[in-house]
């Protein structure tokens, strides 16, 4: 959203996001969690259209199916994208209710930040910059993507609907990540198998495998090297704080506290831990970030169980 020059605000719940708005807070655009602890989207913005707040709300939702748009509309919405996040497509719906409001002076600036923006972040063939940060969540998403589309290929086309729906999914996914690091040729080999899913072409999805053993390579080509880890220096102190921290990450995460987690996942992540330790961070971070309570418990114990390795 930066090329934007948005005002960002957050707020970690439907109550929280209520509360803003009776404060008086009007915004361009409230992009609204579908599912929340105790308070859904839906009815946090049922009660906010009830305020009488016209404002645009879209809702983010992971479970986007078919006639899923109409539940939204008929709520309060008006519109919806869905998780994990395309970009792109969250680019069009910025567009649509953002920026060709503006005025033209502002929209010039846009351009000028959107166009710093793709170079920076190394969108363009040949002119790729991947930052340690693109690199680490890029990892994240391309192991999962492995896990499941190995899966799938061990179906041996005993394969249901839904299996092919998320097939698809995964290999969209997929197809970005890839252009964002510059694998501008697996990416096209992900779209290729991503219109197979869409037309549910058995044979084409044949070539999965050979696609999975390209990506893994991709995976190896970003991770970082051994050797660098034998660079890193951590202490028992540092363990002992760690461990400290994810069991306050728990506690926190057990009440909702979103805000106390997130922080220190942010100052842990600033320090330099071993490979395992830092992998396992990001998943945390990115856990969180998407809602996954369950997950953020389960990698914190994760990290704790390491953290008593060293420790004994």
């Amino acid at each position: 959203m930066k090329p934007y020059v948005l005002n960002v605000n957050t707020v970690n719940s439907g109550f929280k996001a209520i509360d803003k708005v009776k404060e008086g807070s009007e915004f361009d655009i409230i992009f609204m969690d579908h599912m929340m602890p105790k308070m859904d989207g839906i009815e946090a913005t049922k009660i906010i259209r009830d305020m009488g707040y016209t404002g645009t709300i879209v809702a983010l939702t992971a479970n986007a199916l078919i006639g899923q748009m109409d539940i939204f509309l008929e709520n309060g919405f008006d519109d919806f994208i869905t998780k994990p996040v395309d970009v792109r497509y969250l680019n069009v719906v910025l567009k649509k209710y953002i920026q060709d409001k503006q005025p033209e002076e502002v929209l010039e600036e846009v351009r000028k930040n959107m166009l710093y923006s793709k170079r920076n972040i190394g969108l363009e063939p040949g002119q790729i910059n991947v930052s340690p940060k693109l690199a680490e969540f890029f990892i994240l998403d391309a192991e999962k993507a492995v896990n499941d589309l190995e899966a799938f290929s061990n179906k041996d086309s005993n394969y249901e609907d839904e299996d092919v729906k998320a097939y698809t999914v995964t290999v969209h996914a997929m197809k970005t990540a890839l252009l964002n690091v510059g694998e501008k040729d697996l990416s096209e080999f992900a779209g290729m198998l991503e219109r197979a899913g869409w037309k549910d072409d058995r044979e084409a999805m044949k070539e999965t495998p050979v696609f999975v053993e390209r990506l893994k390579l991709v995976i190896k080509k970003f991770s970082p090297q051994e050797n660098e880890d034998k660079e890193i220096t951590v202490t028992n102190d540092d363990y002992a704080d760690l461990k400290e921290k994810m069991l306050v990450i728990i506690e926190a995460n057990e009440s909702y506290d979103n805000k106390t987690a997130k922080d220190l996942i942010n100052d842990l992540r600033e320090k330099s831990w071993p490979g395992l330790m830092t992998k396992l961070l990001s998943e945390m971070s990115e856990q969180l970030l998407s809602g996954d309570i369950d997950g953020v418990t389960q990698t914190a114990g994760s990290i704790k169980e390491e953290c008593d390795k060293k420790l004994d």
